[in-house]
């Protein structure tokens, strides 16, 4: 009855995973290192809907924002996630550096009536490329005497993911119920276009013997890209409405440390 309030999901226990990993590291000079690294990990007791929503998998959370909870969760779930992640690290060394991480990965999850699904994370790959450097301007003092060290860093940061994976509309079946409806004979079935993203930034430092002053400006998503955030089904115009994210933004930054 209204009013009343019950608790939920009282008799859930932990999710549990088996984890194997292989991994090398390879010293290529003073300043360069590689890293290679593959994994395996098969994961059971996943809480699932055990009544209500027959895709529902509680490995799928975190994709979206705020959490969803379903009030007959049970632990029948399984999942399994595999990739390889190969890292080159450049120590920083003269002012300069870059860290490079290149990730090929799959990520499934097993529904109610046993079916394997991908899961929302299964974006299948990520490469993301920073490096920098710092160029240092001779010292100088000030009127007491002290010591005035100063710099200008530059720094490049590349991002290309495979696109958020998403159950498609089912358009007919939307236009003449009007409204969404999924089309559940492929959940997380589709994909997104690339997320693609370039960002810069140049900062102008300065050290003294008591603080250091930072002057930067950090230009992010350099190239102005259109990344979808997210499709959804427009009842008005029977039609897709695309949601981009944020394009070029550039952010000043003024920081002082003591």
């Amino acid at each position: 009855s209204l009013g009343r309030s019950r608790k939920i999901n009282q008799d859930l226990g932990f999710t549990k995973s088996h984890h194997f990993v292989l991994a090398n590291d390879f010293k290529l000079g003073k300043n360069l290192r590689l890293k290679i690294e593959t994994y395996y990990q098969h994961l059971f007791d996943v809480p699932i809907d055990g009544r209500n929503d027959t895709f529902y998998s509680l490995l799928n959370q975190g994709a979206d924002f705020g959490v969803a909870f379903t009030d007959s969760l049970v632990n029948n779930g399984n999942g399994r996630n595999y990739g390889l992640e190969i890292t080159l690290e450049h120590f920083m060394s003269k002012g300069f550096y870059f860290l490079n991480t290149i990730s090929l990965y799959r990520s499934f999850y097993t529904d109610l009536i046993g079916n394997e699904h991908p899961t929302a994370f299964d974006s299948r790959y990520a490469v993301n490329l920073l490096g920098g450097k710092e160029y240092y301007f001779a010292e100088k003092a000030d009127k007491k005497g002290n010591s005035k060290k100063s710099s200008l860093t530059t720094d490049v940061k590349f991002m290309i993911n495979g696109g958020r994976r998403h159950t498609p509309l089912d358009l007919d079946a939307s236009r003449e119920q009007n409204k969404a409806v999924l089309d559940n004979t492929q959940v997380f079935g589709s994909q997104y276009d690339d997320y693609i993203r370039a960002d810069f930034r140049v900062a102008y430092k300065v050290q003294s013997a008591k603080f250091t002053q930072e002057w930067g400006v950090d230009i992010q998503n350099i190239t102005n890209r259109k990344n979808i955030f997210q499709q959804t089904y427009n009842a008005t115009t029977n039609e897709i409405r695309t949601t981009y994210q944020t394009g070029i933004l550039p952010v000043g930054l003024y920081r002082i440390t003591f």
